[in-house]
């Protein structure tokens, strides 16, 4: 529920569904920093141009008010640039500005690109790669997961999602000490059958 006496600030972005639909959102962000999904619209038929872009936003602004705006935000790309300029000169208070999160999107994925950064992460992703694909030493590690361990298990780095270089190499540090445990007991499996393996050929 929007308070009439506040400023909002308004978002939009787009992305690729799975069925390839172009989909875009439009939010309402309130100054105590929530996100209201004002609606979501399927633009698949059109053609994104800068002028079409702030037709969109225009019919969310004058729906609410646009007297109760003071911004609109978003990547920039340069159809949405030029769509937020456009409301800014139809509407002098509300001003475009660019989403710091999509700044600080690039800054990491360069980062990410570094040579230093690409080793330990591709080390992070072998770690998960084996327990994601070894059923008995993936079971072994979840089994050792307890409540205590905040964060859950092992996270898989994606490229095109910048927080996951964080959030994989987060759950290896995180669980260092239950890769320590697990190895310590898988040796001590193979020790037990090398032992039995011995007794039995002697016999």
């Amino acid at each position: 529920m929007l308070i009439s006496n506040y400023y909002y600030l308004i978002g939009f972005d787009g992305w690729t569904s799975p069925l390839g639909q172009s989909l875009y959102v439009f939010l309402i962000m309130t100054p105590d920093r929530k996100e209201i999904i004002h609606c979501i619209k399927d633009l698949s038929a059109d053609s994104h141009t800068a002028n079409f872009l702030a037709d969109q936003l225009n019919e969310v602004i004058t729906e609410v008010g646009a007297e109760h705006f003071a911004a609109v935000v978003s990547d920039h790309a340069s159809a949405c640039a030029a769509a937020k300029r456009i409301i800014s000169e139809r509407y002098k208070h509300i001003l475009p500005v660019r989403c710091i999160a999509h700044h600080v999107n690039l800054v990491s994925t360069d980062i990410c690109k570094t040579t230093f950064a690409k080793e330990i992460i591709s080390k992070c992703q072998k770690i998960v790669k084996y327990f994601k694909q070894s059923h008995q030493a993936g079971g072994e590690l979840r089994s050792k997961i307890t409540n205590e361990i905040k964060g859950g298990g092992l996270k898989t780095y994606v490229v095109t999602r910048w927080t996951t270089a964080w959030d994989c190499t987060d759950s290896i540090l995180r669980l260092e000490q239950l890769f320590k445990n697990v190895r310590e007991d898988f040796f001590c499996i193979i020790y037990y059958i090398y032992v039995h393996l011995l007794i039995f050929f002697n016999e």
